[in-house]
């Protein structure tokens, strides 16, 4: 199910920013709105999209997700970085030019 998704925004998207997250975690919910936030800024350039891996059991399996929140970083449809735990706008801003200079 959310493969499915994340296949169509892969076959769309050259620069693909994915949150792997669970309604449960706490820090998902507080880096949410970082993440809304810079998607809100950067959504011309990049893809972002927020996935709630509770919604499908074998998404955090096939990508590898062993904690919360898991930001992958998708170029041309393959993962070429991961972050993970929260961080600031400024980090998360700083991780996404990092991941995607080219």
């Amino acid at each position: 199910m959310l493969q499915e998704k994340l296949n169509q925004i892969l076959a769309k998207s050259e620069y693909v920013i994915v949150l792997a997250g669970a309604h449960w975690c706490g820090f998902c919910s507080k880096f949410k709105s970082v993440f809304e936030e810079v998607a809100m800024q950067h959504g011309s350039q990049y893809a972002f999209e927020n996935f709630d891996v509770t919604q499908d059991a074998e998404f955090p399996k096939n990508h590898k997700i062993s904690g919360f929140p898991t930001i992958l970083f998708m170029k041309q449809g393959k993962e070429i970085a991961r972050e993970m735990g929260y961080m600031s706008k400024e980090d998360f801003t700083m991780k996404i030019a990092k991941h995607f200079k080219d």
